[in-house]
């Protein structure tokens, strides 16, 4: 299993310095910039982690009864993208705060404007909530059915902060939605999101599971 989940690493070297010079153009954009800009660093870093399962999922197609014919149970195939997505978004992180760490050191840009939790909550709540619901699809109907489908998917989930901030009706909302969670738990909003979120994950990965145990792939 494990070896599928590097194999899904692996194969986006090709693409992954393309996404870095995009993430550091993106960096230097927005330090010119005043105002919030996590909802946009977040929005950049959520298309990286989408391009990268999208990607994962188009070569799976390719070779999957390949992969069907190695002695692993589907369950396990399931398991490593789910875990393969933990995986590039944990690197997508590193590679955004070390970009950080140089541009700061050379003197570029100011780190305080960057190095927030918000930008990281609202791009783990993306990628957890996009994959979520494109994993399930995926297996059930392959990439290639649902790849128009997965464009207003990614599009819908990456402009919804920017919707949401623009929106100062939707935002007062869900402010208060907040400001109730951390009043009645005593716990971050966003961590309660985020745990939230991870039940939907797992409600994703029964039914992952389920379609794909039943797929005829003859």
């Amino acid at each position: 299993m494990w070896n599928l989940v590097l194999k899904d690493i692996l194969i986006q070297k090709k693409i992954s310095l393309f996404f870095i010079a995009f993430l550091i153009f993106a960096i230097l954009l927005f330090q010119r910039s005043n105002g919030n800009f996590s909802g946009y660093i977040s929005l950049v870093l959520f298309c990286i982690s989408s391009n990268f399962i999208e990607n994962a999922a188009l070569k799976d197609e390719i070779s999957e009864k390949i992969i069907v014919s190695f002695p692993l149970k589907r369950s396990d195939i399931i398991s490593a993208k789910y875990l393969s997505m933990f995986v590039s978004m944990g690197i997508a992180i590193i590679i955004y705060y070390l970009i950080l760490l140089v541009l700061t050191a050379l003197g570029i840009v100011n780190d305080q404007n960057f190095m927030n939790s918000n930008i990281l909550f609202i791009y783990m709540g993306q990628t957890l909530f996009y994959s979520s619901l494109y994993f399930p699809a995926n297996f059930k109907f392959g990439y290639s059915k649902i790849r128009y489908l997965n464009t207003i998917l990614t599009i819908l989930v990456a402009l919804s902060p920017l919707f949401f901030e623009g929106n100062s009706h939707l935002k007062n909302i869900i402010l208060k939605i907040i400001s109730y969670l951390n009043n009645a738990f005593n716990l971050g909003g966003a961590w309660i999101c985020t745990f939230l979120l991870m039940i939907l994950l797992l409600v994703s990965f029964i039914i992952s599971c389920q379609v794909y145990k039943n797929k005829d792939l003859n």
